[in-house]
This record gives structure tokens, C-alpha cells and sequence, in this order.
């Protein structure tokens, strides 16, 4: 890969998140109504997962949509930035499916973020993802993480919005 080939994907992926940086604010009802009539809900099992980290290359919060191999491509590249080793990029078809990703920026240790579900309306699709922080009785690393979760998903599910709900885990 070349410098300039890998700055190219870089800047997609940074344009790509700027693009849906404001995503993640919570929905008016309007917002909601505006989507017309619930159709369904695509819930992630555990074969949708394409990635679940705790440590990622991205230090701010994304919501992402990504639906071809480039911006998949620089998305893999960044998510895998603080390790020496990614392991191999996983292969998407973009005709049918798609990659949603969320991730939650900088955190201390003990931080998670996970896609919870799609919900399908006439004219498009909310995205459910929850942040469980540690509470005040965990004993949590004294490390900085950046949680990630990315998952395939059928491409048929156009998303219109994200809402993101945060859990305190309480540790016994």
C-alpha cells in the first residue's frame, strides 16, 4: 500500500465520520413519524458481528453506514491502528449486505458499546446501540479504550437514524 493510496482511505473513512457525526443525537418523535409505519426488526446474532473491540484506532464518537469495499477497507485499517497485526479484512458483499459500525470515542478502562438492533420502518430505519460504562463499585484498568462494534447487515435496511442509550454497569 502506498502512502498516498492509504491517506485516500484515511480521509474517506475521516469524511465519512464527520459526515455522520450528528447522527447519534436523539430523535424527536417527528423524526420518528416522519418514517412512516414499523415494518420490522433486524436484531445482530453473533455470526453478524464483524468486529467487537474494546481497543480501536478511533478516538471519537461514529455512527457509520458503510456500503462499499473502499470506505470498508480504510474503516478496517483504522479500527485495527493500535495493534501491529490486523488480522484479514473480511469480505463483504455490498450488493446485499452492509456494514453498520458505531463506536464511542475515548474511554476509561471497562467501556463497551454494542449495536442492539435495526428497526424498519416504510421510509428508512433507526439504528439502537447502548454504551455500558462501569460504575463507581467496578474496578476498572487505568487504561484509555475506544469500543467499537461493527456488524453486516442486509443492505435493504436504509438507516435514517441512530439513538444510543448509556448503561452504568454496577459491579457487585
Amino acid at each position: 500500500m502506498t502512502r498516498s493510496s492509504r491517506g485516500t482511505r484515511l480521509a474517506t473513512v475521516a469524511l465519512a465520520l464527520v459526515l455522520n457525526a450528528a447522527c447519534g443525537a436523539e430523535s424527536s418523535p417527528w423524526e420518528v413519524e416522519r418514517l412512516g409505519a414499523r415494518v420490522g426488526t433486524w436484531v445482530p446474532d453473533s455470526t453478524a458481528t464483524l468486529l467487537l473491540a474494546s481497543y480501536s484506532g478511533f478516538s471519537s464518537r461514529m455512527h457509520l453506514v458503510v456500503t462499499d469495499s473502499v470506505l470498508w477497507r480504510g474503516l478496517w485499517t483504522q479500527a485495527w491502528l493500535t495493534h501491529s497485526a490486523p488480522p484479514p479484512l473480511p469480505i463483504i458483499d455490498f450488493s446485499s449486505h452492509w456494514v453498520l459500525a458505531v463506536g464511542v470515542g475515548v474511554r476509561s478502562g471497562g467501556a463497551r458499546v454494542a449495536i442492539d438492533s435495526v428497526v424498519s420502518y416504510q421510509f428508512g430505519a433507526i439504528t439502537y446501540s447502548t454504551d455500558t460504562e462501569p460504575g463507581e463499585s467496578c474496578g476498572v484498568p487505568a487504561v484509555e479504550t475506544a469500543p467499537i462494534h461493527f456488524v453486516r447487515t442486509p443492505s435493504r435496511l436504509v438507516i435514517s437514524l441512530w439513538r444510543d442509550k448509556t448503561d452504568i454497569h454496577q459491579c457487585r
